[in-house]
């Protein structure tokens, strides 16, 4: 049985967590995005940085609608550093594509550890 998305603040209250599995549609996103909001707004108003590691290693496919909105997303999401972990070879691509078209290349990495990331958003 399928869990599904989950977004958190981290164990350690240090960043966010967002787990993307399976299929992915423009609902599925935009709850994401919804859910997001709040935990980087408590991350922000406890004077730190705003920090997120989303896993996409259960993730299945992304529908051309969840692209768009993905990268809107990131677009009007605030944060500092976003790690992106456990990226498939043909997923890795698209993520990629997606950070460009969000304009923030430059706060967001792919890694294939969750702890090469951990250790980069520290």
């Amino acid at each position: 049985m399928q869990v599904g998305n989950q977004v958190s603040l981290s164990a350690d209250g240090k960043h966010s967590e967002v787990i993307l599995a399976g299929d992915q549609t423009d609902q599925t996103i935009e709850q994401v995005v919804r859910d997001i909001l709040p935990i980087n707004d408590q991350l922000s108003n406890s004077g730190g940085k705003v920090c997120g590691i989303i896993d996409v290693s259960a993730m299945g496919k992304l529908d051309i609608n969840a692209r768009a909105l993905a990268a809107r997303g990131l677009h009007i999401t605030s944060f500092d550093k976003l790690a992106v972990v456990g990226a498939s070879e043909a997923n890795r691509q698209l993520i990629e594509l997606i950070i460009g078209l969000s304009g923030k290349q430059s706060l967001a990495k792919l890694f294939d550890s969750r702890a090469e990331a951990e250790k980069w958003l520290n």
